[in-house]
């Protein structure tokens, strides 16, 4: 939420500007008819500030099944095309390279896994502030180009490919409670694609994956032990198979686009309605 998550990392510092965007935010609730939050912890957040929860709804992301889930001759074209793929495990990244997404995290794991399992490959595409820091790392810790690879910004056309070919998909982020009521583009396409989703935070999504058997939940702080949990789990045919169809069910039942676009649009038609005075 904003501006809950801005003063938090810091993004917000003075004292004015915070009181400034407090007031916003408060304003806002209050001379709003109906409130839409992506999350339920959201949700629960605009309600402790008085608001009344029968104007409140959560409309998550939604999960673009007909674009990420796709014939998987496609991501097997892929691996084959690719030489430093071919038929290793690959778990992706993809999404901003900001310093609240905290993506040097995987470097840190690939460094482990380098030991561990040096057949896993990790690729991370897409570009931010931090993404000079990043290569940087990797170039220092020894992953960069040989079991970890970056890649520049990529069409979301593209992608669903990419998430076909992956083993694992990541959607990571710094360890603060704020983040936790985050709703990641990155997380759905993982599940619309029907791939197991490895995250380092808590709350709501940590919930559903763990409720669900649809991925793992690593520790936001240790990398070392994050890495043997996902070696375990990319290890496990079985269960990563298991935890993929999880997460395309979920993608279908709970958070399909088009069903989530009619209850959207339902909210906006009767907020006009109402406006309207009819």
């Amino acid at each position: 939420l904003w501006p809950e998550l801005p003063v938090a990392i810091g993004a917000l510092k003075s004292r004015f500007s915070i009181w400034l965007a407090k007031l916003l935010e408060k304003w806002s609730y209050n001379n709003a008819n109906r409130i839409i939050g992506l999350s339920p912890a959201m949700c629960q957040t605009i309600a402790n500030f008085g608001q009344d929860p029968g104007k409140i709804s959560n409309i998550p992301n939604g999960c673009d099944i007909d674009l990420f889930n796709i014939d998987p001759e496609r991501g097997r074209k892929f691996r084959d095309k690719t030489r430093w793929l071919l038929s290793n495990p690959l778990v992706i990244y993809t999404g901003a390279l900001g310093r609240i997404n905290q993506v040097d995290y995987l470097v840190k794991i690939a460094q482990y896994m380098a030991e561990l399992n040096p057949q896993v490959r990790f690729l991370i595409i897409g570009t931010g502030f931090e993404e000079k820091n990043i290569s940087d790392r990797a170039v220092k810790l020894g992953v960069l180009n040989k079991n970890l690879f970056m890649v520049g910004e990529l069409p979301k056309n593209k992608l669903p490919t990419i998430y076909s070919a992956a083993t694992v998909c990541t959607s990571l982020f710094m360890p603060i409670p704020e983040m936790e009521a985050n709703s990641a583009n990155k997380f759905f396409d993982g599940l619309a694609a029907g791939k197991p989703i490895m995250i380092n935070y808590g709350g709501w999504q940590a919930e559903l994956l763990e409720q669900n058997n649809a991925g793992i939940v690593v520790p936001p702080d240790d990398p070392a032990t994050a890495v043997q949990q996902l070696n375990i789990f990319i290890n496990d045919k079985d269960r990563l198979q298991r935890a993929g169809a999880a997460a395309l069910r979920l993608a279908k039942t709970n958070f399909d686009r088009d069903k989530l676009y009619q209850s959207f649009e339902h909210i906006l038609l009767s907020t006009a309605d109402y406006g309207s005075g009819n």
